[in-house]
């Protein structure tokens, strides 16, 4: 049956996890956010790499008739922390990122245990940058990466790992040997702006199964970080996000993988 199809960890499949706070503006001064944080032994602890991240700017000459002239600017757009298990291998990355006017926080673990531990160290986070930097936040993201490896020399089965039944996944997708099919989902839910960005991919090339989900949302009326913490919108948010992950997974995954990744009882 299923038995060569492995997921990435015994417990899941979640190979990767971020998630993300957009702000309605760009950080000034990141080198002083970067300083304030790295003051703090216990971020100091937890990340042992911690660097600040430049955006690479080329200036060449407007004549075209002169070359090789070009002057190189380095431009601070954010840092990066990160850490890693026994193994050496990367965990952890906690990132701030400046571009095209507004900035972004992202918390990313490549060791998924489950959502209340991820949620937890991510809000720390959060708020550990919101303590150094206050801002407002104009939306939301979580993205999911579900990875699995077929160990057999036979082919996928891939009606038997996907939901034939589903809407979402066309019979190309389902009768082919190697595909990906990606589709964006958007709606206006109680004028709130929804998005869902799905990327589904089978290789009998490299025996390798990944879906990539990633859902978005924007806030029409920018929240302050310290409001939207003690009011526990903050929370909620990530919540539905989380929920909305599932789902996509529940409608594309057969029973049979769900109760394998323990999506579905067995």
């Amino acid at each position: 049956m299923l038995d060569n199809l492995v997921p990435v960890s015994k417990q899941h499949s979640i190979g990767r996890v971020a998630a993300t706070v957009h702000l309605a503006q760009s950080v000034l001064k990141v080198d002083k956010v970067f300083n304030k944080l790295n003051e703090d032994p216990k971020i100091a602890f937890k990340y042992p790499r911690r660097n600040i991240s430049y955006l690479q700017s080329i200036n060449l000459s407007a004549n075209p008739q002169v070359v090789n002239m070009p002057t190189n600017n380095k431009i601070m757009n954010g840092f990066l922390f990160e850490n890693f298990d026994a193994a050496g291998r990367l965990k952890g990355i906690f990132r701030l990122l400046n571009k095209d006017n507004k900035a972004s926080i992202t918390y990313e673990t490549r060791i998924y245990v489950d959502w209340s531990t991820f949620y937890n160290e991510f809000l720390e986070e959060v708020k550990n940058f919101a303590s150094a930097y206050p801002f407002y936040i104009s939306a939301i993201s979580l993205n999911y990466v579900d990875d699995f490896t077929w160990t057999s020399k036979e082919k996928i089965p891939v009606k038997e790992i996907f939901n034939p039944f589903t809407t979402l996944l066309n019979s190309k997708f389902l009768e082919s040997d190697n595909s990906n099919l990606s589709f964006l989902i958007q709606n206006d839910q109680n004028s709130e702006n929804i998005e869902e960005k799905i990327d589904v991919t089978f290789s009998n090339k490299v025996k390798k199964i990944v879906i990539n989900h990633q859902y978005a949302k924007q806030i029409d009326n920018l929240e302050y970080s310290e409001e939207i913490f003690e009011k526990g919108n903050f929370g909620k948010y990530f919540d539905i996000a989380h929920d909305a992950n599932k789902e996509i997974l529940r409608d594309i995954l057969s029973l049979d993988v769900q109760k394998k990744i323990g999506l579905t009882q067995k």
